[in-house]
């Protein structure tokens, strides 16, 4: 029961990559009634972007720490114009089918 393990979710970028796939294949695979599927596609191929471009912006980072007598190293967000441009293309499509499926609930 490693499945927590093998999806590898450990930054909230990966949480939200993981549920725009899994509702782009609810969508695709089951009809519902509640939500239109054209819009549970639209939320799910906008938060498939944001994770996605999160992932693209992550670089490796090392870096001097005299007081520590090392060095350290991890992963960090940098953007450049194309991340930028993804996530704000991402966040659009999340903001304008999510409100789409609040109205028509309504």
């Amino acid at each position: 029961m490693d499945y927590i393990k093998w999806l590898n979710i450990d930054n909230w970028w990966k949480v939200v990559l993981w549920l725009g796939v899994s509702l782009c294949i609810i969508s695709l695979l089951f009809d519902i009634d509640i939500v239109s599927t054209k819009h549970l596609l639209g939320l799910s191929i906008g938060l498939i972007i944001i994770g996605l471009s999160m992932f693209g912006a992550q670089v490796n980072c090392v870096k001097l720490m005299p007081e520590l007598h090392g060095y350290a190293q991890g992963h960090i967000t940098r953007h450049n114009t194309i991340t930028r441009i993804c996530l704000i293309v991402g966040v659009i499509l999340t903001v304008l089918f999510l409100v789409l499926i609040i109205l028509r609930l309504i």
